[in-house]
């Protein structure tokens, strides 16, 4: 039974995923959709977990990419999602230093026209420049060219973080689905073939705290490989 639950637990977690009601379109291909994370504790980049899985269930091919690593975004041929924490008094995560200085540079900005993005940004509103970096990030796509497909949201770490992001995310892939069918994507398909490892390993932890009664916890030795990648 614990082998059953382990092999099918993708499709078990998305189950829970989505409420009864919701109607998920079936063989849909709306193409590739980067989610791209600011991340300085883990948050940022578990929500893109998250995203990625209902982006799958959507007709999305989702792609996770740290900022660290922003140089390999095409920016203006894609969708991308930015999940963008702020750290300290409004400082940019370890990851996204050297994105942001590219980002908001006043010598030679870059050119975003063709990039489609959204903007959820992350911070705690005890500090004084509550969410800096997500507002800054907004703007600077917005001006330098990009086209904004939703509206912009922030979360607080000071007790609606989760609230805020439900709320959200509410109408999200709704829009960017109607958005791809009016707008359809070209891509190269073997950019593209399978979800990262890091929404694998997701689903997998989420199921462990959710099943965790019907695991013999005896039967696994080495839980490493469980463990959510937070970069």
């Amino acid at each position: 039974v614990t082998l059953y639950f382990l092999l099918n637990s993708k499709k078990i977690m998305r189950k829970l995923s989505f409420k009864e009601t919701e109607e998920i379109p079936e063989k849909v291909n709306h193409g590739p959709v980067i989610l791209a994370y600011a991340s300085q504790s883990g948050t940022a980049s578990s929500i893109c977990n998250q995203l990625a899985e209902e982006a799958e269930a959507h007709g999305f091919i989702p792609k996770i990419v740290g900022l660290e690593k922003y140089k390999t975004i095409d920016f203006q041929k894609r969708i991308v999602v930015f999940i963008v924490a702020t750290h300290g008094e409004g400082e940019p995560t370890d990851n996204s230093v050297e994105f942001s200085k590219w980002l908001m540079n006043k010598d030679e900005h870059p050119n975003l026209n063709g990039l489609k993005f959204v903007v959820f940004g992350l911070g705690n509103s005890q500090y004084e420049h509550y969410n800096a970096m997500g507002k800054k990030v907004n703007k600077y796509l917005e001006t330098l060219g990009g086209e904004r497909i939703y509206k912009y949201g922030e979360g607080d770490d000071l007790g609606t973080r989760e609230i805020d992001f439900a709320d959200w995310k509410t109408d999200l892939w709704n829009e960017l689905s109607n958005y791809c069918n009016e707008n359809p994507q070209t891509y190269d398909p073997s950019e593209f073939t399978e979800l990262p490892k890091e929404d694998e390993n997701v689903v997998i932890k989420t199921f462990i705290e959710t099943f965790d009664k019907a695991i013999d916890p005896f039967s696994i030795t080495d839980t490493s490989e469980y463990e959510l990648q937070t970069q």
